[in-house]
This record gives C-alpha cells, structure tokens and sequence, in this order.
C-alpha cells in the first residue's frame, strides 16, 4: 500500500482549468504499483500553453514504476526548456535509451499540448495508441495519428510533430492507455476499441472530471469485479 501511494503522489492530484481549457485524468493500477503515467504540464515560458503526457512502461510492477518516474522526470524537463514537441521528445528518448539499452524496456507515450488562443493542438505520438477527439457540436469523430516508435528503442529515432486546428465550437480529447481496451470480465471478453467509442460520445457535454468518472465507472461495471490485468490510464481535456 504504502508503494502505491508513493507512485500515486507522482501523478496530479488534481485537474486543471484554466480559460479555455478543462484537463482531468486518473491511473488504475493493477498490481501494488505500475508502469503507467500521467502528467499535466504547464509553461511558465509560453503563457496559457498547457501539455498532457499519458505513458505505458512496458511490464508491471517496482521496475516499470521506476522506469515511469524516470519517463515523468524527463519529459517535465525537457517542456520546461520550451523546445518543439518533436524535440522534446527527441531529448527524452535519447536520454531514456541510456536506461533501457541493456534492459529492452521501452515506454510508449501520447504528449499534446494546446495553446487555447490558437485553438491549435500539436502532438507526439511515441508508439501509443491514438488519442479521439470529437466536436461537441457536430458529433465528427477523428483519431489523432502519428508516427513515431516506443521510446527507448531507437536512440537516433527523430519524431515528427502533428497538429490540427480545432476552430471555435468546443471539443474534447481522449487520451488513454491500451490497459482500457484490454480490460476483461469474468467471461473472457475484452471491454475493447468500439465501446471506447461510443461511451466518448456520450461524455461530450460534461465536464473533464466527471467524464473521467463516467468511463472508470463503466469499466469498473463491465469487468464486474474481474481484476485488471494491466494498469488504465484516462485523460480527458475538454477545449473551448
């Protein structure tokens, strides 16, 4: 107990609202500690800019929590120095292989940022499954893809930024962790891709927290006291 609780006082204790922008997230882990991670960042640089980071170490247990606080440390270093997304992970990749190459651990991440006077997001994508982003007027769904390989795999990897202008309706991005499809219940079946889908939708016109709360609730439903078999990670950021 007294583990998690270190590794739980390294992830936010709280969300963020600011003008513009309304951020929440949470980690479920499935053993005393965990690889996954989660991390609001702001620039005291850029003003009103604003990151996200949701990460996967690979395994469970103290040595993929060390790796996490490893991956948290560096990312919240090299936003601060106010680089390019694709440089700052660039930066962190180059600096975790230091850590991983004789282990073969690796981290897969999702890093975004939003500028809310822009209504621009820009992201990273490390290996991580896509983040969804829905306008919650018009109900258009997308994914937010991109290439770019787990870090710690390939020191010489150069990652690429993507970005999309979001206009002025509102709209919401999910970012979350494989350990969310990959949930099971006492039947065998995998909460999966498409019910991910369809709870996103229904979450479009609450605010972050709440939404987090509504998708740990449906999970926790659907695998009906089954135990996790991978740690789960939700972030929702709600813009305009």
């Amino acid at each position: 107990v007294y583990k998690r609780q270190v590794q739980q006082s390294l992830l936010p204790q709280k969300g963020l609202k600011r003008s513009g922008i309304d951020l929440s997230g949470t980690t479920l882990y499935c053993d005393e500690t965990g690889g996954d991670y989660f991390d609001i960042l702001e620039s005291t640089i850029e003003e009103g800019k604003t990151g996200v980071v949701v990460g996967d170490v690979v395994g469970h247990g103290i040595g993929a929590a060390l790796l996490m606080t490893t991956v948290r440390a560096l990312v919240r270093s090299s936003f601060r120095q106010s680089t390019t997304p694709e440089q700052m992970m660039d930066n962190v990749n180059r600096l975790l292989y230091q850590d991983t190459e004789i282990s073969g651990s690796f981290v897969t991440l999702f890093y975004l940022d939003i500028d809310p006077s822009s209504k621009v997001v820009h992201w990273v994508r490390a290996g991580h499954d896509p983040a969804f982003v829905i306008n919650c007027h018009t109900g258009e769904f997308s994914e937010l893809k991109g290439k770019g390989v787990a870090l710690g795999v390939d020191p010489e990897w150069k990652y690429s930024c993507n970005e999309l202008s979001l206009g002025e309706e509102p709209h919401v991005v999910l970012i979350c962790s494989d350990g969310i499809f990959e949930a099971t219940n006492k039947s065998g079946e995998v909460f999966g891709k498409q019910r991910v889908c369809d709870l996103f939708t229904r979450i479009t016109d609450v605010n972050s927290d709440k939404a987090v709360d509504l998708i740990i609730e449906e999970i926790q439903s659907f695998v009906e006291g089954a135990a996790l078999d991978d740690d789960i990670t939700v972030a929702v950021l709600r813009i305009g």
